[in-house]
């Protein structure tokens, strides 16, 4: 009779590991995650699991880094800057937002190979669109701000379907709240993206016709009237 098979020591790989605490996590959330949930998921002893991963926190880093590989990053472009980081920030909502607790910080305070790449695309969509580095950061900053948010509220709206209860309100917070309940999530989404996006693009508005000021500037204080230079040499000969 063949030796029945050490589950323990079965074979595993990380990206199997990853795919399992992703279903963890969408069932369940973070909260119902851990080293023990994970190994029941696998049918595996949690020791098995530490030969691949040393501790959660780097676990939930192959986690996220595991789902921004699934937005697809199209090749930046000058002309249609706006449409493409509108295209990102819809799916990074939509993809990350399955997975409750999922952006939590962890503590391990450095960026893993997944967020540098994706920082690093939006900067060079901001930068090709125009952006100086400077107002490029700040951009992106105020994007990914708006994008924590909506994945947050997204998250908790996913967890709380089919649980919710009506409150009664009166007056004014009655109407108010009529307003907000007619309101879907991908109505507040793209409403939320686009005032973000049309701000950014005001401000990139601003600074080109700022560039455009001091070269025009630069270009006049060459010249003197009657056509001298600053030397005094008559340059229209």
């Amino acid at each position: 009779m063949p030796a029945k098979e050490d589950k323990s020591t079965r074979a595993l790989d990380e990206a199997t590991i990853v795919r399992a605490a992703l279903r963890v996590m969408r069932r369940h959330g973070a909260d119902k995650l851990s080293m023990r949930s994970l190994a029941r998921e696998l049918n595996v002893s949690p020791m098995a699991l530490y030969h691949h991963v040393p501790s959660k926190s780097v676990l939930l880093d192959r986690m996220r880094d595991t789902v921004l590989a699934r937005i697809e990053l199209p090749e930046p472009s000058a002309q249609h800057w706006q449409a493409q980081l509108r295209d990102i920030a819809i799916a990074s909502i939509d993809e990350l937002s399955k997975y409750p607790g999922l952006l939590a910080p962890t503590g391990g305070g450095a960026l893993t190979p997944g967020v540098r790449a994706m920082m690093a695309h939006l900067m060079a969509v901001l930068t090709t669109a125009g952006f100086e580095p400077r107002e490029a950061a700040l951009a992106l900053t105020t994007y990914q701000t708006q994008l924590g948010g909506l994945v947050l509220q997204r998250s908790m709206q996913r967890a709380k379907a089919g649980r919710s209860r009506k409150v009664k309100s009166k007056g004014a917070a009655a109407e108010v709240g009529e307003e907000l309940r007619g309101l879907s999530f991908q109505e507040a989404l793209e409403f939320g993206v686009d005032v973000v996006l049309e701000g950014l693009r005001v401000r990139l508005e601003r600074q080109q016709g700022a560039q455009d000021s001091a070269e025009r500037a630069a270009e006049g204080a060459g010249r003197s009237p009657g056509g001298r230079g600053k030397s005094g040499v008559d340059k229209r000969n």
